[in-house]
């Protein structure tokens, strides 16, 4: 079955390259080759046929083994030959073939009963000579697909596969030859174990052949051609059961008529189209057109011998609308804005984390509207009692007018945390207008805070005193309405100081270098009209975006503005533009980043530092001198300053006043500060009123601006 799946293979790629002979076949027919071949073949075989066998199933011989045998018969058939290139061509033939052929085995056997055969009484135990013989007629109908390669001009091999019908008939017998005169006792006769013409057992009628050889081509005419063939034909199958092959050679010959294509005469038209095409260019035509003018067609052929070429000349004239090529580009440029207004170049940003302490101070004074003594209607936070469960100084925020809100919520938090202190409640007033020696509303001012305390926060009421008077004690009198406002109080005093003193928080504060980052898109098209987008990313997550129309702005980006980078990843910035004709440029630039955590700066055994920030309880109107509450806290900030620190010490004063005053006023709280530390090499800023801490429009933020704020700046190693 394989033989035959490769014979199939073999016949179906040459069939193939027939097929494909004329793809590139000029215009011109050759009329001196010839389409194919067709013929008739005949010869002798030579048959030498190779066995390996005792006895054919079913017939016994007292044989010992045939090896080989020989005959001769005729082969004839009709071919078929088809070129496929110059050297190589495919041929394939129908035919008959004799394979007849003798197997003879001589034999010399001892103490074989024979008898003269003049004599048929006598029995004489003799060796003899005897021959086996079996006589094989065999009949091949058969296929034969061959490649003829041409060595020469003349000469040429040819190989293939044969592929038929096998049908066979033998003879067998057992021939007495010596010594003469003897015949078999059994039957009288020189011959015994004989069989004729019986059919060959197990004969293999499918018989596949390999043949190759060599045949030489001789042209008689121009049609006919003869040529002499010498094959070898090697049996791939058993004839039968057993180990016996039909080889052959054959001696051929075969005629081969050239078949040659009629004459015919050919049209062949060749078209050829001129056309002149006129280009319109039409702005924001979404769609090329093309709209024929004018089409004329004239036609001239020419004669040669099989062959009539006819040329037609088509001359269009087109218009074709297509769009016009509008150029939009864009570009980026971008800078820092340094805190002091000027421009640099950002070879990288920085982004610094540092640890920053803060303290804040606690201002114990609820102020009330003019003649009013409620308390739902002062600025504070108040919560229920189900709230004040929750509450906690860490969740405080980092602001010092959020804190004020808190203030009561703060002492009677810390009451509760300390159970031995006391308060001391005092309402005054202003002691003007309305208010003018109007005790009893600073007492009802004072005891609204105790009754807060007291219901909500569960303070014992006998920890809360309460007094009332006029003007606060350190107050003097004022025409100026804003100092008045600020006499409308309550103030809160406690024999322990944990109840007022500041509050402290700690952050990881973040800087950045530069701190502000200017973006400034250009976009020029030449449609006028377009849309930009500006967006700045880093991995993948946008960070801030920007879009206009038909002009384009400045993206001012603040770095630390959440959302920020949190990586080392650059930071991607991508300007894309698109014009009323859907045509788009973009461009794309990046800005490295460098993050300086803590933690990185301390792996690295980066220099680091650690900021803390003390604000003193407020200062009185127009007074610097330290108070007993001022030293207390200043002993605490004086242990915190180690002999590398840097110590800042700035003085702020409240809006009341001129300029020149406030900032004496403020140096001499710095001075002040400044002694009771003992810190000679500290820097000392007297600031005043030219930079406002807080809002100076309520009571609460002019109190906060009457301060010093302290900077310690301690490396870390």
């Amino acid at each position: 079955m394989r033989l035959l799946k490769y014979f199939t293979f073999i016949l179906f790629i040459s069939l193939e390259l027939f097929s494909q002979k004329d793809i590139n076949s000029t215009f011109f027919t050759d009329y001196s080759q010839p389409l194919y071949k067709i013929g008739l073949y005949g010869g002798y075989n030579l048959n030498l046929h190779s066995a390996d066998f005792k006895e054919l199933p079913g017939f016994p011989n007292c044989c010992s083994g045939f090896n080989s045998g020989s005959g001769g018969g005729l082969n004839f058939g009709a071919l078929y030959e088809q070129k496929i290139n110059e050297k190589l061509d495919f041929t394939i033939r129908l035919g008959v073939s004799n394979l007849d052929a003798q197997l003879v085995l001589s034999k010399e056997i001892g103490k074989t009963l024979v008898k003269n055969a003049n004599n048929s009484t006598g029995v004489i135990p003799e060796v003899v000579k005897v021959d086996y013989i079996i006589d094989s007629y065999l009949q091949y109908f058969n296929l034969n697909p061959m490649a003829q390669y041409h060595l020469t001009s003349k000469l040429n091999a040819l190989g293939g596969l044969k592929i038929g019908y096998l049908s066979g008939n033998f003879d067998q017998k057992e021939v007495l030859t010596q010594p003469n005169n003897v015949v078999f006792v059994e039957n009288g006769k020189l011959v015994r174990n004989d069989f004729l013409v019986v059919k060959i057992p197990d004969l293999n009628k499918i018989q596949l052949f390999l043949n190759v050889g060599l045949g030489y081509d001789l042209t008689l005419s121009k049609g006919l051609s003869i040529q002499p063939e010498l094959m070898y034909n090697m049996a791939l199958l058993n004839v039968s059961s057993v180990s016996w092959k039909a080889n052959h050679f054959s001696m051929n010959a075969a005629i081969k008529l050239n078949i040659y294509p009629p004459k015919v005469i050919k049209y062949i038209r060749d078209t050829v189209s001129i056309r002149d095409t006129t280009i319109i260019e039409v702005a924001g035509l979404k769609e090329t057109s093309i709209k024929l003018l004018d089409k004329k067609t004239t036609k001239s052929s020419e004669e040669f011998p099989d062959v009539v070429m006819e040329k037609y000349v088509i001359k269009e004239k087109y218009e074709k609308s297509q769009a016009k090529i509008l150029n939009i580009s864009t570009s980026l440029e971008y800078y820092a804005i340094n805190n002091d207004g000027t421009k640099q170049n950002i070879p990288t940003l920085i982004i610094e984390e540092t640890e920053v302490a803060e303290s804040f101070p606690l201002l114990p004074y609820i102020f009330y509207g003019q003649g009013i003594s409620d308390i739902s209607k002062v600025k504070l936070n108040l919560l229920t009692t189900e709230q004040t469960k929750d509450f906690n100084l860490s969740s405080l925020k980092w602001n010092t007018l959020d804190i004020y809100s808190e203030m009561l919520n703060i002492i009677a938090f810390r009451m509760n945390q300390n159970m031995t202190s006391k308060i001391t409640v005092t309402g005054c007033n202003s002691n003007f207008g309305l208010e003018a020696s109007n005790t009893n509303l600073s007492l009802a001012r004072a005891e609204e805070i105790k009754k807060y305390l007291t219901d909500v926060w569960k303070i014992e009421s006998d920890r809360i005193s309460i007094k009332k008077q006029n003007l606060p004690s350190n107050a003097g009198r004022s025409e100026d309405i804003r100092l008045q406002e600020e006499y409308q109080r309550a103030e809160i005093t406690s024999n322990n100081i944990e109840i007022i003193r500041p509050i402290e928080l700690k952050e990881i504060s973040r800087s950045s270098n530069p701190p502000l980052v200017t973006i400034e898109p250009n976009v020029k098209s030449d449609a006028g009209e377009y849309k930009w987008q500006l967006a700045l990313s880093q991995d993948g997550k946008e960070i801030r975006s920007l879009s206009g129309a038909n002009s384009t702005s400045n993206l001012d980006w603040k770095v630390l503005d959440e959302p920020t980078p949190k990586l080392e990843t650059p930071l991607s910035i991508d300007l894309n533009a698109t014009d009323k004709y859907g045509n788009q440029n973009s461009t794309q630039k990046s800005i490295l980043i460098k993050q300086l955590t803590i933690k990185k700066k301390r792996e690295v055994l980066k220099d680091d530092k650690k900021i803390e920030k003390y604000a003193l309880i407020v200062f009185d109107v127009d007074k610097a001198e330290l108070t007993d509450l001022h030293r207390t806290i200043l002993k605490e900030v004086k242990s915190k300053i180690a002999p590398n620190s840097n110590v800042t010490i700035a003085g702020y004063t409240d809006i009341t006043g001129t300029t020149e005053y406030n900032q004496n006023l403020a140096s001499r709280r710095t001075i002040e500060v400044q002694k009771f530390l003992g810190t000679n090499n500290a820097t000392l800023q007297a600031i005043g009123s030219t930079e406002l801490l807080y809002d100076n429009s309520t009571p609460q933020g002019r109190s906060y601006c009457r301060t010093v704020k302290i900077t310690v700046e301690t490396p870390i190693k």
